[in-house]
């Protein structure tokens, strides 16, 4: 039997299963997919087939079928599969289709985790309020002891917020979950309106949805909030100790007296990120006189690790960055093959010549050949850069093999190489050309002298 024959026969057995799990025809069920089980692993997988077949009965009320595919899932140990969540899964077709044995038993069976948050949506369409309660009191248990009223705030869902309020939820503990929820969300200003208008919400709850807006880059939320004027000056310095958006951040700064520790504590935490304000947030702040040398330095670092190439200009002539800092960005840049960006940091007073020597061997080992012409122009600067430098770039070059640089150190070095390091060189090489180049420059000299 060829494959597109198999891949017919596969595809009519499960629409057979399908059609035996809606009516609840058990015994069918079982002989198809044990053939399934089996056989469908060609065109689709075989958790696809099941959940299908699974999802069919759970709408249609099938409970038998249900516990069959369930407990296969569970003997086959492929159950965590079922936990995969699609957009709307097994236990949210049950309440859709209005199954509630159904739903009494996938909600009672340990070890299944299903989507309770759809699920939590499906009952509430319904107007189900005690499956509603029911789905409410168990997501904790599944989610880690999160909040189920905290979800629905933070996925901007008005109407679920309404519903839980208006069903029981409104003590101050609930009602903070949400409203911290909520200020992560950047549909969550009409959210916000109703919890705020209730009463029932904690300076904690208030300080802390403030933190969150200012974290999530949602500025119609942080201005909502902060007009409020409820936000604690201790809440202002923790949200700007992390703020992610330059508007939120002028905006505190504007308006409050910004602790040190919250300055310096903004400043960190940018350096240490990449987002899309980070650079705006370092320019904003980096003035700050409480910024020390070694913050400056290590945001320098990590501007030219980020490529952040406004910022390294910015910082670039900042005396508070350290020459190792600039060392050290140096030899980023250089490994990172930016010839340009090696131009614009190297200074001869600040770049140690170890840096020098160790950006000239990154390029040399790579066979970086541009890169190796302007390390180069920096070693043969005579005035500023010692002799031994350039002797060792010239052995570690016929080390490493790399004959167009050895002819390049050859060419700048127009006094010729002293007889020792030419020695070494030799002691040192590998490539059989530039060993015969080599033994050219030496016997060349020795004839020179000899004349």
């Amino acid at each position: 039997m060829n494959e597109q024959a198999i891949q017919k026969t596969e595809q009519a057995m499960q629409r057979a299963a399908k059609a035996a799990a809606e009516i609840g025809q058990l015994q069918i069920v079982q002989l198809l997919f044990s053939e399934i089980y089996i056989y469908r692993r060609a065109f689709t997988p075989m958790i696809t087939a099941a959940r299908d077949i699974l999802d069919t009965a759970a709408a249609s009320g099938s409970l038998e079928v249900v516990k069959y595919m369930v407990n296969h899932a569970v003997s086959r140990q492929y159950m965590d599969e079922y936990s995969i969540f699609p957009e709307g899964d097994t236990l949210t077709r049950a309440i859709m289709g209005g199954q509630m044995e159904v739903v009494d038993f996938l909600l009672k069976y340990r070890g299944l985790r299903w989507n309770l948050r759809k699920a939590f949506l499906a009952a509430m369409d319904r107007g189900d309020k005690e499956l509603t309660e029911r789905i409410y009191n168990i997501y904790p248990q599944q989610f880690h002891n999160n909040s189920l009223f905290a979800y629905v705030a933070a996925s901007g869902n008005l109407e679920a917020v309404k519903y839980l309020y208006n069903n029981g939820h409104d003590d101050e503990e609930s009602v903070g979950k949400a409203l911290k929820g909520a200020g992560g969300c950047k549909t969550g200003v009409e959210i916000l309106k109703f919890l705020l208008d209730t009463g029932r919400v904690t300076q904690s709850a208030i300080d802390e949805a403030f933190q969150r807006a200012a974290r999530q880059e949602n500025m119609d939320v942080v201005t909502l909030v902060y007009n409020t004027k409820l936000v604690s000056q201790q809440g202002i310095n923790r949200a700007f100790a992390t703020v992610k958006n330059v508007a939120a951040m002028r905006l505190m700064y504007d308006n409050e007296k910004i602790s040190e520790r919250s300055l310096l504590r903004a400043f960190k935490l940018s350096t240490s990120r990449n987002g899309v304000h980070t650079v705006e947030i370092l320019k904003f702040l980096y003035k700050e006189k409480c910024i020390s040398s070694d913050l400056i330095s290590n945001a320098f670092v990590a501007a030219v690790r980020n490529q952040q190439t406004e910022l390294v200009h910015i910082l670039r002539d900042d005396t508070r960055v350290t020459d190792q800092a600039l060392s050290s960005a140096f030899g980023i840049a250089a490994i990172r093959d930016d010839t340009a960006l090696v131009k614009l940091l190297y200074d001869y007073q600040r770049v140690s010549h170890g840096s020098l020597l160790k950006a000239f061997r990154e390029a040399t080992r790579h066979g970086r050949l541009e890169m190796a012409k302007v390390i180069v122009a920096f070693l043969f600067d005579e005035q500023h850069v010692p002799l031994v430098f350039k002797h060792r770039a010239f052995v570690l070059a016929v080390r490493l093999g790399f004959k167009p640089v050895v002819l390049l150190l050859c060419e700048r070095k127009t006094d010729g190489w002293p007889m020792e390091v030419l020695t070494e060189a030799l002691d040192a090489a590998g490539n059989r050309k530039v060993v015969n180049l080599l033994r050219k420059i030496i016997c060349d000299m020795v004839l020179a002298e000899q004349h």
